[in-house]
């Protein structure tokens, strides 16, 4: 569906989609993979038959600057009327405009954390944390991540509060084999109904692939499907 240009021969592949339609277009925010590493891109299209040929802009000429930055999630927080877009950059950063459709408008990063919590460095001394996901409901906003060693962690923070204010993060599940819960961990609410899925990428010999668990509670116990 999109792929890099015969002019963008620096970058290898367009990965980790996160897709919001507003106003009759799609936007599309994604990770870049190239000769200088990970980056974030945008593109935008009224339909999917037009996106090979609409341009892929990287961000890194916005306030968000250059260097390692992958795995976007974008949404829009109502209460602020602010676009976010959450990446990692080796932390969790998140950057915010109020015009989805302008590449140039998104601010400088933020962490979401002043220090590296404990809890992600206790195996080896050094931060091992990626692939932030950030969802909301009545009361609070959580931050989901994985560490590519068979946990999945959880944050949370007040609305009112949100996006500063997050707890020290708390193990929500951990998997015998680190290939049975790796990373690219995605959480949903199910509309219509109290019931929340989260999708966990693993690994197995055919490849990678996704696992699902459901909730009736952001931070309740997780049931495999």
């Amino acid at each position: 569906l999109i792929a890099p240009r015969t002019d963008q021969a620096d970058l290898y592949g367009l990965k980790d989609p996160s897709i919001v339609r507003v106003d009759g277009k799609y936007h599309v925010f994604m990770t870049t993979a190239g000769k200088k590493g990970w980056g974030l891109a945008y593109s935008s299209f009224s339909n999917w038959a037009e996106a090979g040929k609409a341009p892929v802009v990287p961000l890194d000429k916005s306030a968000m600057g250059p260097g390692y930055r992958a795995a976007p999630q974008v949404f829009y927080f109502a209460p602020q009327k602010l676009w976010y877009l959450v990446y990692q950059g080796g932390d969790p950063l998140y950057s915010t405009t109020r015009t989805l459709d302008d590449p140039g408008s998104w601010s400088a990063p933020k962490p979401f954390f002043k220090t590296v919590p404990a809890i992600v460095k206790e195996r080896t001394g050094q931060a091992e944390w990626l692939d932030f996901w950030t969802i909301c409901d009545d009361r609070k906003c959580y931050l989901f991540f994985t560490d590519d060693q068979g946990k999945f962690f959880r944050s949370d923070t007040n609305i009112a509060d949100f996006p500063n204010g997050f707890s020290a993060p708390v193990l929500v599940m951990k998997a015998d084999k680190r290939d049975d819960l790796f990373e690219a961990s995605n959480t949903y609410k199910v509309a219509g109904t109290d019931t929340y899925i989260t999708l966990v990428e693993a690994m197995g010999p055919a490849g990678r692939y996704f696992r699902g668990w459901k909730s009736k509670a952001l931070d309740g116990e997780w049931t495999p499907l």
